[in-house]
C-alpha cells in the first residue's frame, strides 16, 4: 500500500485491511487511526469522524490521540490542517531565526483549533 497512489481504491484497500486487523486486535490504535483516514479519502466523512473521535477517547494522551486529532482537523477545518502541516514541515531543520517566525505563526493559529495543544 506504501507504493500506491493515493486514490479510492487504495482507500477501500486499506480500509479492508484495517478491518481485518481489528477484528484480530481490536485495540489496535494505529490500525483504527487508519481505518479513520481511509474512511474520510473515501469520502464518507461521518464514519471517519465518529471513528477518530472513538480513538481520541480510548487512547487519550497517546500518539493514536495526536493522530486522530489530526485527521479530526483535516476533516472538520481542511485549511488550518494545511496551516498546521505547513508550519511542521518548514520547521524541519529550520535556522533559529526561521524557527522564531514559525512560532509567531503557530501561535497565531493555535486559539483557532488547539489540536496539538496538550490539556494541562
Amino acid at each position: 500500500l506504501q507504493a500506491e497512489p493515493e486514490g479510492l481504491p487504495r482507500a477501500a484497500r486499506l480500509r479492508a485491511l484495517c478491518r481485518r486487523v481489528l477484528a484480530q486486535a481490536p485495540d489496535d490504535g494505529w490500525a483504527s487511526v487508519l481505518e479513520g483516514a481511509a474512511l474520510a479519502q473515501a469520502g464518507e466523512r461521518d464514519q471517519a469522524l465518529a471513528i477518530l473521535v472513538a480513538v481520541t477517547t480510548r487512547f487519550p494522551d497517546s500518539p493514536f490521540a495526536a493522530e486522530a486529532a489530526r485527521g479530526i482537523l483535516v476533516i472538520e477545518e481542511p485549511d488550518i490542517a494545511t496551516e498546521h502541516e505547513s508550519l511542521l514541515k518548514e520547521g524541519e531543520g529550520a535556522s533559529p531565526e526561521r524557527a522564531r517566525l514559525l512560532a509567531e505563526r503557530a501561535r497565531r493559529l493555535a486559539p483557532k483549533k488547539p489540536v496539538w495543544v496538550h490539556p494541562f
